[in-house]
């Protein structure tokens, strides 16, 4: 039997860095910020994401975006504009297009397709 691998201080500072982004992520993120709460330098931010989860930080934050934005607009019946908001895009253009890239159909149609029958 194996012990238990314990976290490294690589593990951690990236949890931390993670965690930021999944508090912060309906604000203005940058880099720096998601390095900070890491306390690394955002070069190390970047290679740490990159090989943690395969993308650089702001790559993660827009796919964590969108993750939320899939949640809201299937459980509840606010608009798209304030959805997009909500999860920290500046404009609805800028959520349709970013949701389109990473889900491969707009905000509208992934609502109809998914939305729970009671919203």
């Amino acid at each position: 039997m194996r012990p238990a691998s314990h976290p490294t201080h690589r593990d951690l500072r990236f949890e931390k860095m993670r965690d930021f982004v999944h508090a912060h992520y309906s604000e203005p993120v940058e880099a720096a910020d998601v390095a900070a709460a890491g306390c690394v330098s955002v070069r190390d931010c970047f290679r740490t994401f990159k090989d943690y989860v395969g993308m650089g930080p702001a790559q993660y934050l827009r796919e964590y975006r969108v993750r939320q934005s899939c949640r809201l607009l299937a459980h509840m019946s606010r608009t798209i504009e304030s959805i997009a908001l909500a999860c920290g895009f500046s404009s609805a253009a800028q959520f349709a297009q970013t949701f389109r890239g990473i889900m491969g159909c707009t905000p509208s149609a992934y609502r109809t397709k998914w939305r729970e029958p009671d919203t």
